[in-house]
């Protein structure tokens, strides 16, 4: 068996390969093995180049790792070419840019330099499809488009969340139908993405790594070599145990997040703070911790924890298995952002506010703080019912392209938060970005001074709020008048 410790592939090469007494022609070039490279030398390509390709990218090069990013979005690759960074991530912007540079990684949208890699991650995206089933039509052609590169002893690592079986399933038969055997000519693992975002970079270097291989031979090889990278691994027994791990991270979260949001509207009908119920109940030892309540909020957004309970609640009804608790979870956590249109609607009508007269201001259009993911953001469904009740809405979110705003509100951004506050009877906060965390967002303001400042991420002192002449909402907590 070849050492793991390779250097470059040569394409060229027909190997005869002896594996004890067994001889076999291989199909694959030689990955030729170099036990005096050290592990920096390693070539790593990774395939799909959204917030989780681009952060372990920067995190490997960060390593000293010689990184080839491939994606197939070429308007992308030549922005990153040209030092425009295409998201916003805390520690990962500054850091891609100069990478770039100094060609310690290299972007492109040929598939044809994975021949000098050693390892290949996968990060493409895995949507949810139809019928609530995972559409895996980018991974299948990320397979199919990188078989005619592959060489011998190479790893191939699979990151993108994918359903129970997908790898043994989907993915090892299209290698198979191209004359790779995972497992012997390549080794096939999946590591499932854990990553937070506007904290993935932190995340990506705390986070211990799941770690599961076709056969046991692939999963060493993999644990090798995050161990090799600096990190912590927890191999799991197999292939679909670990695709189960990451469903149910996002499922226990998304579950979790609807309790404390169903919790929140039961204290706000009897006028008792559900922060003040949430940190008693959080006190109390279970199991190996304790209760543990999150944070009620205006909604659950991100491409994650949007789409994983449904790829688990599809797959267990395909072995039928019906699971109830996720949908209803969903459920829950989509009907928010109704709740709170409703909510400030009916507030502002108490003030005897007109809809055609009334002006709402929207702090954050981000799924959450510090990233500039708009995906499922449930600012989007709150903009478009207030925007539909005939409200005068503005926007500001100094973490997210003011194109992306206009693309998909058809409202042009504020450029500051002074300009989107002006005038306005209501501030709801939908994204705890940083630049919002000051209370001096609110008090030099020229919001109107009986306006509701809705608090959706529970960053101000609601005290402080109603100080400032303004009313406080925010999901949970005992509603504050400015009386």
């Amino acid at each position: 068996m070849l050492p793991f410790s390779l250097t470059r592939c040569d394409p060229i090469q027909i190997l005869l390969i002896r594996k004890s007494t067994d001889i076999r022609m291989s199909l694959l070039p030689l990955c030729v093995s170099s036990t005096s490279a050290s592990a920096s030398q390693e070539g790593i390509a990774i395939i799909g180049f959204g917030y989780v390709g681009t952060v372990l990218a920067v995190f490997l090069a960060e390593r000293g790792y010689d990184v080839l990013a491939i994606d197939n979005q070429a308007k992308i690759i030549e922005e990153i070419k040209a030092g425009k960074p295409h998201l916003k991530e805390p520690n990962v912007e500054d850091s891609l840019a100069k990478f770039v540079r100094s060609e310690k990684l290299k972007i492109d949208t040929s598939y044809k330099g994975i021949q000098n890699s050693d390892v290949i991650i996968v990060t493409v995206g895995t949507p949810l499809g139809g019928h609530y089933s995972a559409d895996l039509t980018a991974l299948e052609s990320c397979i199919e488009a990188i078989c005619p590169y592959l060489c011998k002893g190479q790893l191939l690592i699979l990151k993108s969340t994918l359903p129970p079986g997908t790898t043994r399933n989907v993915v090892a038969p299209i290698l198979k139908r191209h004359g790779i055997k995972p497992g012997s000519d390549i080794f096939l693992s999946f590591c499932p993405e854990r990553l937070a975002e506007g904290n993935a970079m932190n995340e990506m270097k705390e986070l211990p790594v799941v770690v599961s291989g076709i056969d046991e031979e692939s999963a060493l090889r993999a644990e090798s070599f995050w161990k090799r990278v600096g990190l912590e691994t927890i191999p799991v027994k197999s292939l679909e145990a670990a695709e189960l791990t990451k469903l149910a991270d996002n499922v226990w979260i998304d579950v979790n997040v609807a309790l404390s949001n169903e919790l929140a509207r039961v204290c706000e009908s009897v006028g008792v703070d559900a922060m003040d119920v949430i940190r008693a109940a959080n006190s109390l030892p279970k199991g190996p911790g304790k209760v543990n309540f999150l944070t009620p909020g205006v909604g659950v957004g991100g491409s994650c924890l949007t789409k994983d309970p449904w790829f688990l609640v599809d797959f267990a009804k395909s072995k039928q298995v019906q699971l109830e608790l996720p949908q209803v979870a969903r459920r829950v956590n989509d009907h928010v952002p109704a709740f709170i249109v409703n909510l400030i609607e009916s507030e502002l009508k108490k003030k005897n506010c007109v809809p055609r007269d009334t002006r709402v201001a929207v702090l954050g259009y981000a799924f959450k703080g510090s990233t500039s993911d708009t995906r499922n953001s449930p600012a989007k469904e709150i903009i478009s019912k207030l925007s539909s009740r005939g409200f005068t809405v503005s926007v500001y979110d100094p973490w997210v392209q003011e194109e992306v705003i206009i693309r998909e509100t058809d409202i042009n951004p504020s450029s500051s938060t002074d300009d989107c506050l002006r005038s306005a009877s209501a501030i709801l906060v939908l994204a705890d970005h940083p630049e919002f965390k000051n209370l001096e967002v609110i008090s030099n303001s020229k919001a109107l001074k009986s306006a509701i400042v809705f608090d959706g991420w529970h960053i101000f002192d609601p005290r402080s709020i109603v100080e400032l002449g303004f009313d406080y909402f925010s999901p949970g907590a005992f509603q504050r008048r400015a009386d």
